[in-house]
């Protein structure tokens, strides 16, 4: 993902999603009304240029922090909504 944002100049938004496995349970035919949390968190910043592996492989560690912080609030949002 990164080396292909690094390659066309495209932001990287990570985003979290919650509450989708109670909306469509395993074997179900239809889905059911219930809460989903979206977070959208900051993009990473765009690499110019010409960017070395070790730029990308820190690039990768950031947006897998990132996505996870966001996946972490938006099943803390879930969590405290269904409290």
């Amino acid at each position: 993902t990164t080396w292909l944002a690094a390659k066309t100049g495209a932001a990287i938004v990570p985003i979290g999603i919650a509450g989708t496995d109670q909306a469509m349970p395993q074997g179900a035919k239809f889905p059911a009304r219930t809460k989903v949390s979206v977070v959208v968190a900051d993009p990473l910043d765009r690499p110019e240029g010409r960017v070395p592996r070790s730029r990308l492989a820190a690039m990768t560690t950031e947006l897998h922090k990132r996505l996870q912080a966001a996946n972490d609030q938006a099943h803390d949002d879930v969590a405290n909504r269904a409290s």
